[in-house]
C-alpha cells in the first residue's frame, strides 16, 4: 500500500495556479471597473472652460467694436482684464501682446489669441471676426 501523502503532494502540484476561466473573470471585472471610472469622470472640462473664455472674449470684442464705431476713435481692449483668463495673450499682432486694438471701420490689430500659451482663437485684422485657431 502506498502512503496517501505523496499522492496528495503530487496532486496539489498539478492543480496549483489559476485556471484560464478565473483569469478571464478577473480581467473582465477590471475592465468593468475601468469603464465605470472613465464614464464618471467629467468630460470636456477643459473645452468648456475654453468655450466660456471664448464667449467672454467675443462679447468684449463686440462691445469694444461698438464703442469704436460710436466714438470714431480706436479702442484698445486689454486681455489682462479681470473678466478673462489670466493666461490670455495675443501672439502675432504688431504692438502690445496684452491688448487688441479695434478701429471704427471694423478692422482690428488682428493676431492669434493664445490661452495658456496654446493658440486658441484667430482674430481677423480686416473683419474683426473671431474664430477658433486650427
Amino acid at each position: 500500500m502506498t502512503p496517501i501523502s505523496p499522492l496528495l503532494t503530487e496532486r496539489s502540484k498539478v492543480e496549483a495556479g489559476f485556471t484560464l476561466v478565473e483569469m478571464l473573470v478577473v480581467l473582465a471585472i477590471i475592465g468593468l471597473v475601468a469603464a465605470a471610472g472613465l464614464a464618471l469622470r467629467p468630460q470636456n472640462a477643459g473645452t468648456l472652460g475654453r468655450a466660456k473664455v471664448g464667449a467672454k472674449l467675443a462679447q468684449a470684442l463686440a462691445n469694444a467694436q461698438a464703442q469704436a464705431s460710436a466714438t470714431g476713435e480706436p479702442v484698445k481692449l486689454s486681455l489682462r482684464a479681470a473678466d478673462f483668463s489670466p493666461g490670455l495673450s495675443v501672439s502675432s499682432p504688431p504692438g502690445d501682446a496684452d491688448s487688441v486694438t479695434l478701429y471704427p471701420d471694423g478692422s482690428t490689430s488682428g493676431g492669434v489669441i493664445a490661452l495658456a500659451g496654446k493658440p486658441a482663437w484667430t482674430l481677423d485684422w480686416l473683419t474683426g471676426a473671431l474664430s477658433r485657431a486650427r
